[in-house]
C-alpha cells in the first residue's frame, strides 16, 4: 500500500514536471526518490467513517472541509453531503431544465455561504449553485469563456482556469458581480 502511494505521488510529479522548464522550476528525478513511511510525512491524520442508510457507490472526487465531506460519484450524476461523518443529503439533478445537468465536471464547496458550486459537463461557461444541505438550486453564474477548473479563492471570489482563442489563463471571478476581477497568470498546455 505504501509503495503504491509513493509510486502514485512520483507519477504525479513526473507528469507535472517538464524537463525543459524554467530555471526556477523544480525538476524531480524519480531515481532519487526515497521510501518513507506514511506516518513520517503526514502527522495530522484523522480517519472519519462515513455512515449512511443509503448505499453509496464509488467516487472519484472527494472534498473534506472541517467536519463536512462532499463526494462526487463515479457516474458524475450525484454529490453526497456528509456532516460529522453522517449522511445528510444528495444532489441528483440530472436533466436538461433549469438547475439540471447531464453530468458533473467538477464541484467546489463554500462552507461559509453554504453553497455548492457545480460545473456541468455540457455547458462550458456556466456554474450552477445549490444550497447545502438542502441541495436546492439557487441560480447560475455565467463566465466569459470555457472553464477548465473551478476553485474557491475567498468568500466572494472563485479562481477559474479559463480558455479562449488566446490560450488558457487563471482568473479571479467575483461571485456577486459575475465579473472577472483579475488575471493571476497565463497557463501552459501542461498546467
Amino acid at each position: 500500500m505504501r509503495k503504491a502511494f509513493l509510486m502514485s505521488m512520483a507519477a504525479l510529479f513526473i507528469i507535472g514536471c517538464n524537463q525543459k522548464s524554467d530555471e526556477d522550476a523544480i525538476v524531480i528525478n524519480p531515481n532519487d526518490a526515497i521510501d518513507v513511511r506514511f506516518e513520517d510525512v503526514a502527522t495530522d491524520v484523522r480517519i472519519v467513517p462515513l455512515q449512511s442508510e443509503e448505499p453509496i457507490g464509488g467516487y472519484h472526487n472527494l472534498q473534506c472541509i472541517g467536519d463536512e465531506v462532499m463526494i462526487q460519484d463515479n457516474n458524475d450524476h450525484k454529490v453526497y453531503y456528509f456532516k460529522n461523518g453522517k449522511y445528510q443529503s444528495t444532489l441528483n439533478s440530472v436533466g436538461r431544465g433549469p438547475g439540471e445537468y447531464t453530468r458533473i465536471r467538477s464541484i467546489c464547496y463554500d462552507t461559509d455561504r453554504r453553497v455548492l458550486y457545480l460545473q456541468p459537463n455540457d455547458i462550458n461557461n456556466v456554474i450552477l449553485q445549490y444550497s447545502v444541505p438542502e441541495m436546492k438550486y439557487l441560480g447560475s453564474l455565467k463566465t466569459p469563456a470555457a472553464i477548465g477548473s473551478l476553485n474557491l479563492y475567498d468568500d466572494n471570489t472563485l479562481m477559474l482556469a479559463m480558455s479562449n482563442d488566446d490560450g488558457s489563463s487563471l482568473y479571479l471571478y467575483d461571485i456577486n458581480s459575475q465579473e472577472i476581477t483579475g488575471k493571476v497568470l497565463d497557463l501552459t498546455v501542461y498546467q
